[in-house]
């Protein structure tokens, strides 16, 4: 074998590990957005996490409410902060989350 075969097995398996390591980091995520989903559903807000269907948003979990107004001081019990960036909402993690924590989309749909 030669060493371009070898330095290019290597490079995949770096490749491979990091791709798995995200995807762990990525796990944990979607059960924190399953775990606020349930604190709405007991706050009775209706939600559901989904993964949106466009790539480049893939690792970043969608929560969607049928009320964004009866959502938001739910979410902010539980320590996420809610931002309104011009009718855009994004959920960031709480206070003393990992800092590659992922901030969560949040959109009303009736």
């Amino acid at each position: 074998m030669s060493t371009l075969h070898v330095d290019t097995l290597i490079r995949l398996g770096d490749q491979f590990a990091h791709a798995v390591a995200t995807l762990a980091a990525h796990r944990k995520d979607f059960e924190r957005a399953d775990q606020l989903v349930d604190h709405l559903s007991l706050c009775g807000v209706p939600a559901v996490a989904v993964s949106p269907s466009w790539p480049l948003a893939a690792y970043a979990p969608l929560i969607i409410v049928n009320s964004i107004e009866q959502a938001v001081p739910a979410i902010e019990a539980t320590g996420h902060i809610v931002i309104n960036n011009q009718g855009k909402y994004l959920i960031n993690p709480p206070e003393g989350s990992p800092f590659d924590a992922f901030t969560f989309r949040l959109e009303q749909h009736p």
